[in-house]
């Protein structure tokens, strides 16, 4: 209501890549249902989903909910937008891992009818080994029916953390856009975009709508887009990535710097290069990094 209120959208996220199968069990999925009646009870806009079962059963059943596939769904192909929209999909947030390929991304906004939505602030390592092992530690442990909860320790992050500080070139790498280059996807058809941050403080997230909004950042890229610096909340002595988290948040301390206008015209060599068969071939992402990248 308070959303609504300030006339803005609500948006409700269901986009753990697994449930351990229990969407097939009778109880659970008698809870599942009543579940997702309470979330269209109290007049949510959207849900945000990952697996295909879960879209078909919220379009056949809640056909009021609007349906966003999740970047965690990797969707990264022609086809793959197309099975979606067909599964009930009305809008999509493709995979991260194609924010640079203009070409792809072009011809899925001209395949589909769905809203495409590109998630701006993702500071993951280009083509990640650890990403879908991560999405699958955190969809389990935030469901209350997981044996071990929360008690598992983050290797993703720390194996992530490593190899972007041992390597300034991974960093330009990364599939995160710039606030001045969104002109450059306007161009192709796409113009909604997603700021990820909601574990970010409130100082974070309203710095980087800003700088979006405006499409202009005259400063660090580091203090715009995740994954370069952490802020965790809460911390107890019980959490089993106490000492990680405490060790993360002094990295993201480390002084690294990256000059965002030093970065004018970055973008442009993407337009024609083919990056996933290529990567080893070229070292324009390191050329960049000694420019415009600083690190202690």
């Amino acid at each position: 209501k308070a959303v609504h209120n300030k006339s803005m959208k609500f948006s409700y996220l269901l986009n753990a890549p697994c449930m351990g199968n229990m969407e097939y069990n009778k109880e659970y999925h008698k809870q599942l249902l009543e579940y997702i009646q309470w979330i269209s009870d109290i007049e949510v806009d959207s849900v945000i989903v990952t697996i295909p079962f879960l879209i078909q059963l919220i379009k056949k059943q809640f056909p009021e909910l609007k349906i966003r596939v999740s970047t965690i769904a990797t969707v990264n192909s022609v086809n793959r937008a197309n099975f979606y929209e067909m599964l009930g999909a009305d809008e999509i947030t493709p995979d991260v891992m194609i924010n640079r390929d203009f070409q792809t991304l072009k011809n899925i906004k001209k395949a589909t009818n769905c809203k495409i939505v590109l998630l701006l602030t993702d500071g993951c390592l280009y083509q990640c080994p650890f990403r879908l092992y991560h999405y699958n530690l955190l969809g389990h442990a935030s469901q209350t029916n997981n044996e071990i909860g929360q008690n598992y320790i983050d290797t993703c992050i720390l194996n992530c953390s490593i190899i972007k500080y041992s390597n300034p070139a991974e960093i330009l790498k990364a599939r995160w856009i710039r606030p001045e280059d969104l002109s450059h996807y306007m161009e192709i058809g796409i113009n909604h975009f997603k700021i990820a941050g909601r574990r970010m403080s409130t100082p974070w997230i309203l710095r980087a709508v800003k700088a979006f909004s405006s499409q202009n950042y005259n400063g660090n890229l580091v203090d715009i887009i995740q994954g370069f610096s952490m802020s965790f909340g809460g911390l107890e002595q019980k959490d089993p990535n106490l000492s990680l988290r405490k060790t993360i948040e002094k990295e993201s301390r480390s002084k690294l710097y990256i000059d965002n206008k030093k970065l004018d015209g970055f973008i442009d060599f993407f337009k024609n290069q083919n990056c996933i068969s290529m990567c080893d071939q070229c070292d324009y992402c390191e050329k960049w990094a000694k420019k415009a990248v600083r690190l202690d």
